[in-house]
């Protein structure tokens, strides 16, 4: 092979790496979605934090009785929060997480509690069963 064909097969093996550098640069991108800038993230993250909205007055439920405001046994409703995962502990009032789910998934009320004042529904997500406190669901979809 001469210096001239030499020169063209690293040059042609060069300009093959770029694309191919430049192409898996365009799928990372595409992968991760948008590229912001500090301002632009900061932004979108303020105005779709998801603020706890309850949707029951805590206290409003009394032992014994059939009637609560808000979410009846039965009801499927959706998980809120300021975290990615909302708690589900094994009793109301505890602090012990026994599982975690997702927020924005629907879920289904099978029991009401007052605990401390405090409001709890007990329901079934798809990762268990456990406690929530009523500012974790709402029945306004995502």
């Amino acid at each position: 092979m001469d210096k001239q064909t030499s020169a063209r097969v690293t040059a042609l093996w060069a300009a093959l790496w770029a694309i191919g550098l430049l192409l898996l640069t365009n799928l990372a991108c595409a992968q991760a979605g948008e590229i912001l800038t500090s301002a632009e993230a900061t932004a979108r993250a303020e105005a779709t934090q998801n603020p706890v909205r309850p949707t029951a007055t805590p206290g409003a439920f009394k032992e014994g009785s059939s009637a609560a405001e808000g979410p009846q046994v039965g009801d499927a409703v959706y998980l809120v929060g300021r975290g990615f995962l909302i708690s589900l502990v094994s009793e109301p009032g505890a602090t012990r997480m026994i599982a975690g789910q997702e927020r924005g998934v629907e879920v289904t009320i099978i029991e009401i509690a007052e605990h401390e004042g405090e409001l709890w529904y007990k329901i079934d997500a798809p990762t268990g069963e456990g406690w929530v406190p009523a500012e974790n669901i709402t029945t306004d979809a995502p």
